[in-house]
């Protein structure tokens, strides 16, 4: 009680504008790196709200705000479940389809409503059925305390915007803005500003030697045998992609049948 009076008297609702506008900053990034870069997820460094607890600081916010960002943590801190790639993605495709794009926004909003429902209704009946800490670990257990537990930290120990956060912060957006000016100025820079953005994430160190072997197979195609080979072998690469997803719909069906569970092929 004592560390609760450090807080300031500020409503929630005061932070809200700033903390939306944070998240679709992250939304619109990863999706961005997504669907220029054609990997398969990205993650931002950090999550809205840490990035806002960090930024204008916990006494700012106030402990009411500290405990509502803990229950949005579920939305907006695994990017890797809202639909803006998917979107993105199906829009590009969508542009070789003559004629109005209304049917297809309709199905996209249908889908989205089937979706969020169907995963409702099959969370909730195998948590009750088998209980939720039978299931996932990671996700039914560890992601569940792990918001409240690092939501407890700042809630105890209230602070003010970390100035060392905002100057790392500019540093690397300048540093940012360099590789942006030189990939469009410079025909000979390598480097692709996507790939700062995204190269300290979990989901960068899980793919990163399939980015690098892919570019190399590319360059290598390009080469050797020019774009003529390179449209050639497209399905062949394709099918790849067809046959990973396949085969880790089969351990699905192979875990319902069996009775088994946790077979996949990677944790992403």
């Amino acid at each position: 009680m004592v560390q609760s009076q450090r807080f300031t008297d500020s409503s929630p609702t005061a932070v809200l504008p700033l903390f939306l506008a944070t998240c679709l900053v992250f939304y619109i990034m990863v999706t961005r790196v997504v669907a220029a870069a054609g990997v398969v997820g990205a993650r931002p460094p950090m999550v809205a709200a840490f990035f806002l607890i960090s930024g204008i600081g916990t006494s700012a916010i106030g402990a009411q705000g500290l405990v509502a960002l803990s229950f949005t943590y579920v939305w907006q801190a695994e990017m890797r479940l809202f639909p803006m790639i998917a979107i993105a993605n199906s829009l590009k495709l969508a542009e070789a389809i003559r004629g109005s794009k209304t049917r297809l926004f309709w199905g996209m909003m249908i889908a989205l409503v089937c979706s969020l429902v169907g995963a409702t209704i099959v969370i909730l009946v195998l948590a009750y059925e088998h209980g939720g800490i039978n299931l996932d670990q990671y996700f039914m257990i560890g992601q569940g305390t792990r918001v409240f537990t690092d939501m407890s930290r700042p809630l105890l120990n209230p602070s003010a915007p970390d100035m060392r956060g905002w100057l790392f912060t500019g540093f690397g957006a300048a540093i940012e803005g360099l590789l942006m000016l030189a990939q469009h100025r410079l025909h000979w820079w390598p480097l692709h500003p996507l790939g700062f953005v995204i190269c300290v994430g979990w989901m960068t160190g899980q793919i990163w030697f399939s980015v690098f072997v892919a570019w190399l197979l590319k360059l290598s195609i390009l080469k050797y045998g020019g774009a003529g080979l390179y449209y050639k072998l497209k399905p062949l690469f394709l099918g790849l992609i067809l046959g990973e997803a396949t085969v880790a719909g089969t351990w699905l069906v192979i875990d319902w049948l069996t009775g088994m569970r946790g077979n996949l092929i990677s944790p992403m």
